[in-house]
């Protein structure tokens, strides 16, 4: 039995259909965090039963009860929409406690959904509240919420401050509970703050807590957490053991984001390990779990249908009792409750908007409710006579017999849409589903169909069709502006007459490009990696690539390496304004080649990019300076170095890149790596520029396989004349 089934026959003792709701409401807010399924399912029926009602007061606890179970199993736009109607009862509320707690829980949506500042604000007007109120409890867990927040946004300094006052009043009413969260995030803050032994004692006593209370997503939280710092701290087994518990532990607790959490931190540090399959399997079981969509679902009539067994039993149950002990009165009374909420169940099918049919075992239509009429503009009888008897002549979907062999042979809900049209020619679509009813012998005694009009939906999702194909049309386009900077084949060319560009994006369009210019002089060449690939780091090769030109034309630049301090200081100024906080992604890593004619002299200079030079069938590497353009390191003084030697006629010469060697493939679905990507180009050097280009191609797509590209792909190379 669950703990909801157990609540629900506590409460059904009950005599007042008001008082059952309230003691409903209790039930579910005390349950939330150790149970928070169970909580959901209480916050439901409380709901029901105060909509038969129009108990206002009731509803609201409801929604902030379902909102606050909905975060917790991480459902955030669910949770968001039932915790803002509850917001919007008690604003004039004389319960400020509900107000307050509500508002803490609207912030924790915004918070997992990295709207940092508007959870910001939710917590510190629950916190004006509480402590207006005088209510410490309340106070400390929106002390924690904010120091989680701060931590967030990487601001350890005030996140500290906050979880150390939380942690002050917690301790001051020993509420162990919230200790078990605020300990955990205070080792995390102190973690990032360096002070690795403090941080690992406050996850530890947090776990310590979670154990003694057996509760489980501490438990879990805090295994993740010691995990983490072990990853950190490159104790990589040690950091395996923790974070298998933990993925053991929330599995039963089904949180979605934390589970998440796991799944790639366990793929991080595989990949530390160097064990690359695992890694892998671990990053796909990552993109899976982060885009699931977790759908819960419970039918109201699928409950009546229920409860009327429940009926049907306990007559037959208390007739023989009153035979054999005179006990009629008392059996009246408790089968005249169960049939009173029984019929409030009646009338909240009755009511609803959706439609809905009942079904005997062989599909013959039974019973619809008043809106089947309404939408379909026909009787039972009416609309038997004009479509058939059964669903099987009635349904527009032709696949009606299979879904309901298979709902039947799972014995669970399944889910289905078809398109109706109505005698008005109007087309509707209705999301259906279907739900097998079985008696204690494991009979099937009914079917039930539920029919939500999706119609708005289907048409919003061929308005988001239109304006996906308006935007991959527009950065299409832009893909032939960003190939339009590019510098064509035939101009590079003209100075190195064997040479080869293999340019391949990961999407449209790319976040690396390369760049070329020449004087009488000499020549120039590069090959650039920027920040991201796609949309992003298309705008960012634009930027890259005007900026190279400014400051490869500035009278000042003598050697690539001066135009790499140029470029990395006009970088900086396009991105400081006003966006520090994002200064540590924006920038680029990039090889600049130099050749000058006369004295046959090439003179590199990287930024986290090599020069690859193979010379007689041997390999020489010119390795870049460790810092990126803009980037990390912003406000820190950068020197590049400049790497000379004298060329030789028939020298290749390779800039590239890291997405070739960063592919996932091969038969143990691990990276082809920087050495694997060195021999292929020494075997190929000899081949002819565009063979060389077709054979790494080849070489590419076979280790590549199924897998998808990971991200852009640029190889230059050229053959000294």
């Amino acid at each position: 039995m669950t703990k909801a089934e157990e609540i629900f026959r506590q409460t059904d003792q009950i005599a007042g259909l008001q008082e059952q709701i309230q003691a409903l409401n209790k039930a579910s807010w005390e349950i939330r965090r150790a149970l928070p399924k169970d909580a959901l399912e209480i916050s439901l029926r409380a709901r029901t039963f105060s909509e038969s009602i129009n108990y206002k007061e009731g509803l609201a606890y409801s929604y902030r009860n379902s909102g606050t179970a909905y975060f917790l199993l991480s459902h955030y736009h669910q949770a968001l929409i039932d915790l803002e109607r509850a917001a919007a009862f008690f604003e004039s509320s004389p319960d400020r406690q509900a107000m307050a707690s509500t508002l803490r829980y609207i912030g924790n949506v915004y918070q997992s959904m990295s709207f940092y500042e508007p959870a910001i604000d939710c917590y510190q007007k629950a916190l004006l509240i509480t402590s207006k109120e005088n209510n410490v409890k309340g106070s400390a867990y929106n002390l924690l919420n904010l120091g989680y927040v701060y931590e967030k946004m990487q601001k350890p300094g005030l996140a500290k401050t906050f979880l150390l006052e939380g942690k002050r009043m917690l301790e001051e009413i020993n509420d162990e509970l919230g200790r078990i969260y605020l300990l955990n995030t205070l080792g995390n803050v102190t973690f990032s703050e360096g002070q690795t032994t403090e941080a690992i004692a406050y996850i530890q006593e947090s776990l310590d807590l979670s154990t003694k209370m057996n509760f489980v997503p501490g438990m879990a939280l805090a295994r993740k957490s010691l995990g983490m710092s072990f990853l950190m701290m490159d104790k990589h087994q040690q950091a395996l053991t923790e974070l298998y518990e933990g993925l053991r532990l929330v599995m039963e607790s089904g949180e979605t984001d934390l589970i998440a959490d796991i799944l790639r931190l366990l793929s991080e540090t595989y990949e530390k390990k160097g064990e690359y399959p695992q890694a892998l399997r671990f990053h796909k079981l990552f993109e899976s779990k982060k885009s699931e969509l977790k759908e819960m679902s419970q039918t109201i009539l699928m409950n009546a249908f229920r409860m009327k067994s429940e009926v049907e039993r306990s007559h037959l149950e208390k007739e023989q009792y009153k035979k054999e002990n005179k006990e009629l009165e008392k059996a009246r009374k408790e089968i005249e409750l169960k049939n009173k909420e029984l019929e409030r169940f009646s009338i909240v099918a009755s009511e609803t908007e959706n439609v809905i049919l009942i079904l005997d075992p062989d599909g013959t239509l039974d019973w619809v409710n008043p809106s089947f009429e309404r939408v379909n503009g026909y009787t039972l009888n009416e609309y038997k006579e004009k479509y058939g008897h059964t669903i099987y002549e009635a349904s527009n979907n032709p696949d009606i017999r299979k879904i309901i062999d298979e709902c039947i042979a799972s014995r669970k809900a399944v889910y289905y849409e078809s398109a109706n049209t109505l005698e008005s020619g109007k087309v509707i679509w209705e999301s259906s589903t279907l739900t097998p009813i079985f008696n204690e012998k494991g009979e099937l005694k009914k079917l039930i169909i539920i029919d939500t009009d999706v119609t708005r939906k289907k048409n919003n999702e061929e308005i988001i069709k239109k304006k996906n194909k308006d935007i991959t049309d527009s950065i299409i386009y832009a893909r032939h502006l960003q190939e339009a900077i590019l510098p064509p084949q035939e101009s590079i060319t003209t100075i190195f007459p064997e040479s080869f560009i293999l340019f391949r994006p990961k999407d449209i369009v790319s976040g690396d490009f390369y760049w070329f210019s020449a004087t009488e002089e000499v020549g120039f060449l590069a090959a650039a990696d920027c920040t991201g690939h796609g949309v992003p780091g298309a705008f960012m090769s634009v930027i890259g690539n005007e900026l190279l030109n400014i400051s490869l034309h500035d009278p000042s630049v003598r050697a690539p390496s001066a135009a790499l301090g140029i470029l990395d200081s006009k970088i900086k100024g396009v991105f400081r304004k006003g966006r520090k906080e994002t200064l540590a992604q924006d920038g680029m890593d990039i090889g600049l080649l130099v050749w000058h004619f006369k004295d046959n002299l090439i003179q590199f200079s990287g930024a986290k990019r090599p020069l690859i030079l193979i010379r007689n069938n041997e390999v020489s590497e010119y390795a870049g300076d460790r810092y990126s353009i803009g980037g990390k390191n912003a406000d820190s003084t950068k020197t590049f170095t400049d790497k000379t030697f004298t060329a030789q006629k028939g020298d290749m010469l390779y800039l590239f890149t890291d997405g070739y060697s960063d592919q996932f493939g091969g038969t143990a679905g691990k990276k082809f790596m920087h050495r694997q990507f060195v021999k292929l180009l020494l075997r190929v050097s000899s081949l002819p520029p565009e063979k060389q280009k077709s054979e790494i191609q080849k070489a590419f797509e076979s280790w590549k396989g199924k897998q998808e590209q990971v991200d852009d792909i640029l190889i230059l190379g050229i053959r000294i004349p």
